[in-house]
């Protein structure tokens, strides 16, 4: 009787060329090695997730008695990326991730970077709802780190949180979000600047655009940029599709696409993008403190770079 324990994906390539015979190297394993063994090969697959190596180090740690030192040496990881993995496996307790299978999901979509950020939060509530936003939304390591950095908040204790959301103050204030984003795209057309720009004066606003300059916008930068952006969408028709708002407490995160049509300087622009929007409730009004944009594939080139010249 004997197990595979190192080459899964040399016997189905074989198989797959209809191969008959394969050499092998027939061995005595210990449960321990035939564990590392198996790690070492699918820890080089691409679609090993973050979690699945987490699993695997603390099995080599609790059945075998390894030291994170030591499995760090036998991986090449450090001490504190090995620490970091097993932390994966400490964001849920295992009653609430029975109670909720769909955390478990959640936790082979994200990544560690990711985990360490959601220990931060320390409501396990709030903390399941970031979990799940964070995977539904796909959000990357940085637009979590920004939020939880900027929006301490956010995380309100548990006994702040007992009674739980108000259901119509909730769809009011997506009505609100909605509406606003509504009107950010109809104002460029009626010529109304100042209540365009109302949207954007935050001294906390940030801003990550497809357009010119490809980076981090502080306060001022975006605002300016919001000005340029106003005189060129003046010439453009702006239609809104797929407008998702998620609301956690003070914060809310508007994910949408924009499909943009029209006439400038005699060129023909069409183009669409994907964006992401982020509001903070102060004084029962909702203020736009961060937004992130990106072109969506197969854009038309030519006119993509048009529109971009007129912003530089």
């Amino acid at each position: 009787m004997y197990e595979l324990v190192y080459g899964h994906r040399r016997i189905r390539a074989a198989k797959i060329l209809n191969w008959p015979i394969i050499s092998c190297d027939v061995v005595s394993y210990s449960d321990e090695q035939m564990l590392q063994c198996s790690f070492a090969e699918n820890i080089s697959r691409e679609d090993l997730s973050d979690y699945e190596i987490a699993l695997n180090l603390q099995r080599l740690h609790k059945d075998f008695g390894k030291t994170y030192d030591e499995i760090g040496l036998l991986f090449g990881y450090s001490k504190a990326h090995v620490c970091n993995y097993i932390r994966m496996l400490h964001l849920f307790d295992e009653q609430t991730l029975a109670d909720d299978p769909v955390l478990t999901s959640c936790l082979y979509k994200i990544r560690e970077h990711h985990a360490r950020l959601l220990h931060q939060i320390q409501d396990t509530e709030t903390r399941k709802k970031t979990l799940k936003l964070v995977v539904s939304e796909g959000l990357a390591v940085k637009d979590l780190e920004h939020i939880i950095l900027r929006l301490r908040s956010w995380f309100q204790a548990p006994q702040e949180n007992a009674m739980g959301p108000d259901n119509s103050q909730l769809s009011e204030d997506i009505s609100k979000i909605e509406s606003m984003l509504g009107r950010i795209y109809t104002l460029p057309g009626v010529g109304d600047i100042n209540s365009y720009l109302d949207f954007f004066k935050s001294s906390d606003l940030s801003m990550f655009t497809s357009l010119p300059p490809l980076e981090r916008l502080d306060a001022a930068t975006a605002f300016n940029n919001e000005k340029k952006w106003f005189r060129l969408i003046r010439h453009l028709s702006a239609t809104l599709r797929d407008i998702q708002v998620k609301i956690i407490d003070n914060v809310a995160i508007a994910t949408l696409y924009v499909d943009y049509a029209g006439k400038v300087d005699g060129s023909n622009i069409e183009m669409s993008t994907r964006g992401t929007t982020v509001f903070a409730k102060r004084d029962d009004h909702w203020q736009i403190i961060h937004a992130h944009w990106s072109k969506l594939e197969n854009q038309r080139v030519k006119e993509g770079m048009k529109t971009m010249s007129l912003l530089a």
